[in-house]
């Protein structure tokens, strides 16, 4: 699974078991998901799997809807939008169509999302 690629250095054979290990790692200890959004947001290329693999190990409990929550908790701020936020609400998408929330949500309400309405100062709340 290791390959040594230097005095004390080594690598993964495949990327794919980085990942799983660093999901793992980020599920089995209560990290708070706004860190991990952090990552996906600033380089979703590198995290974008990783928090894949989160999202599904958390798929049956309450973080699976909490991490969701959290990559979507930003309304779009004008124009363009930041690829940060695109990518986090991007990834939410994928971790939900890649479970069977999306049918239990929809068996539920009707609907994917939860409704947002704009408040009166102007804030958009669930």
């Amino acid at each position: 699974m290791l390959i040594p690629r230097g005095n004390g250095v080594y690598t993964f054979v495949h990327r794919t078991f980085q990942e799983y290990l660093a999901a793992s790692h980020l599920t089995a200890k209560e990290v708070d998901p706004e860190q991990l959004v952090e990552l996906v947001r600033a380089e979703p290329d590198r995290w974008r799997e990783v928090t894949l693999l989160a999202a599904a190990r958390l798929s049956e409990g309450a973080g699976f809807r909490l991490l969701l929550d959290t990559l979507c908790e930003k309304e779009p701020a004008g124009s363009p939008v930041p690829v940060g936020d695109v990518w986090s609400a991007h990834v939410a998408g994928l971790a939900l169509g890649e479970t069977s929330e999306a049918q239990k949500l929809f068996a539920t309400t009707g609907r994917i999302a939860r409704p947002r309405r704009e408040s009166a100062d102007g804030c958009y709340t669930t």
